[in-house]
């Protein structure tokens, strides 16, 4: 089956629409698909939507199922330090929000699991931001690579300040914006509001 076939499958798997015709899949082809699923973060959400699916085989379904085991207890880990983070920053008089999938993974699927993440992304103003940065410095949060730049610098060139590692082990990123600067992209970036 052709790259684009086999992403068809995989969308269509994922989708919420009539499942796809998977007899036409070789056993190389399944393994095509679910090293596709697995570099998209996947598996969870397959197993969760096709636990019971007879025509999946067996070894792809016990990937599947142990992926969806490895990223739930991630997730309460990750759970942990998002409620942790906020709570520090939260009595430093800060006000963070969060973004994508540490808001979604608790919102907006079934269970957190489903919605494997990176990093803990969340929210500052700019004119909060670094105190924020500093806060979590305090608590043990540690810079994971050095800058070039002044944390006022990284203000006006970057959406985000420089990724910190909890004391947890979770990756944490502070924006203070929701996009790149204009002029960092080689498209055009919302103005600012």
């Amino acid at each position: 089956m052709t790259p684009t076939a086999l992403r068809r499958v995989l969308l269509a798997l994922v989708g919420t629409g009539p499942a796809p015709d998977l007899s036409a899949l070789a056993e190389r082809d399944w393994q095509a698909l679910d090293r596709l699923a697995a570099q998209h973060r996947l598996q969870p959400l397959l197993h969760f939507q096709h636990r019971e699916n007879p025509h999946i085989p067996l070894a792809v379904s016990a990937g599947w199922a142990a992926a969806y085991r490895a990223q739930a207890m991630l997730a309460l880990s990750q759970r942990a330090e998002l409620h942790r983070t906020v709570a520090l920053l939260r009595r430093a008089g800060l006000a963070p929000l969060a973004l994508k999938g540490a808001w979604l993974g608790s919102h907006a699927y079934p269970h957190p699991a489903l919605r494997p993440l990176r990093d803990i992304d969340l929210l500052l103003d700019s004119g909060s931001v670094v105190a924020g940065f500093e806060v979590l410095g305090a608590a043990g949060y540690r810079q994971i690579e050095p800058t070039a730049l002044a944390l006022a610098d990284l203000i006006r060139t970057d959406k985000h300040l420089p990724p910190l590692f909890s004391p947890g082990g979770t990756v944490v990123e502070l924006h203070h914006r929701l996009w790149e600067p204009d002029g960092r992209l080689d498209h055009a970036s919302p103005l600012e509001i």
